[in-house]
């Protein structure tokens, strides 16, 4: 009677610490996917960029703006992407695109028009 109770209490108390282990280990691994999701969306921003950086030799001055303007965008991204994504994933900016395109050109245009 006595070991079913102790193995009861056992096997209680081990439930109640491993619980809470478990959650901060899937916490970790989530954390690890959202900040390679951060990074995989920010990497083909910047491929997106040098993409509309072509648009440099063509005739219109007005693409040839756009395209300045990209090559500006890329190496912003390129140059301070942990930054980016650290402050993404402190913001908790989540995992809509839409979230994600918004907040890293407001980071270009601030850092862009920074006296």
């Amino acid at each position: 009677m006595k070991k079913k109770i102790l193995s009861v209490i056992f096997v209680t108390i081990l439930a109640f610490f491993l619980v809470p282990l478990s959650a901060i280990c899937g916490e970790t691994d989530k954390d690890t996917q959202l900040i390679k999701y951060y990074e995989n969306a920010i990497s083909k921003i910047i491929f997106l960029c040098n993409s509309k950086a072509q648009l440099k030799e063509s005739k219109s001055v007005h693409l040839q703006n756009c395209a300045a303007m990209e090559i500006k965008k890329a190496a912003f991204f390129s140059e301070n992407k942990e930054r980016l994504i650290k402050e993404m994933d402190k913001r908790d900016i989540g995992v809509k695109q839409y979230k994600i395109e918004y907040f890293l050109n407001k980071k270009f245009y601030e850092n862009q028009w920074r006296p």
